[in-house]
């Protein structure tokens, strides 16, 4: 039985938290010295920032994500008519530790990359470890710390995944504003397949359901609290998008060149938009 499962099964509710925090720290531990030479010439993150981005602690499992998601930014690219390293200036939006923008470090002078997170731990140590692209940490909230129109391509991934509709449209204007006209954005939603997966795991009551076919998003607030033993916020829970959602709400904003179902990490549908 999974250690999850056995929580589960025998320990109560209001005992989870702790439970939780042995389980993540004690088999930190020993990741640790699972990982040492799995990085590929770059160095592996500790396992508690693999887990705050990836879920997961092993560092094979963080690796095999990070890289597919990569191919996925460069086959979409191609889809929309576009190489990656055509692009002057890159931005990782919600980068965590890298787990993405380390497939890039052999970008060419031409091409600049730019990593952004609200997480101080995972921003310090890209900063210390992957120096083949600039950091920055951002507030919760916009503004971003750049000018007008500092970026040619943004690609956020699992961050729409987890705001509110207000949070969302906050964070889209201030997307808009960052990006050059005509600049190229790549966002990650919970669509269909993401909903029926995550169903197996959660329950989705009929106002649910309701909510997310008339309106078309729906934001539903998993557990408060627990998020803090992983470093992250309350107010990062989960939210999901249908295509015609994005249709009418992101087109205000972004022409929606491609709707790619599945097309980041074979779960999550991956949005293309044009910053017209």
């Amino acid at each position: 039985m999974e250690f999850r499962q056995f929580l589960k099964k025998y320990v109560p509710r209001p005992f989870h938290g702790p439970w939780r925090y042995f389980e993540l720290h004690s088999a930190a531990l020993v990741e640790s010295f699972r990982d040492r030479r799995i990085g590929g010439g770059l160095p592996l993150p500790p396992p508690v920032l693999r887990y705050r981005v990836h879920g997961y602690l092993d560092g094979k499992s963080f690796l095999n994500a990070g890289q597919t998601c990569a191919g996925e930014i460069r086959s979409s690219l191609r889809l929309a008519g576009k190489e990656l390293y055509a692009f002057h200036d890159v931005l990782d939006f919600g980068c965590g530790c890298g787990r993405v923008l380390r497939y890039f470090h052999d970008h060419p002078p031409s091409c600049r990359l730019h990593g952004t997170d609200i997480d101080p731990a995972a921003i310090a140590w890209c900063r210390r470890n992957l120096g083949f692209a600039g950091f920055t940490k951002n507030d919760l909230l916009p503004p971003l710390p750049f000018p007008d129109a500092s970026f040619d391509l943004l690609y956020a991934f699992s961050v729409f995944t987890h705001l509110d509709e207000s949070y969302q449209l906050r964070w889209l204007q201030e997307l808009k504003r960052v990006v050059k006209p005509g600049g190229t954005l790549m966002i990650s939603t919970h669509g269909a397949h993401a909903q029926a997966d995550i169903a197996q795991r959660i329950v989705f009551s009929q106002g649910d359901l309701e909510t997310l076919q008339t309106k078309g998003f729906l934001f539903k607030v998993l557990e408060i609290g627990r998020f803090k033993l992983d470093g992250l916020p309350d107010f990062y829970q989960c939210a999901f998008h249908t295509r015609q959602y994005i249709d009418k709400v992101w087109s205000r904003l972004f022409k929606v060149e491609l709707y790619i179902e599945r097309g980041m990490n074979r779960h999550q549908d991956l949005v293309v938009l044009s910053n017209a």
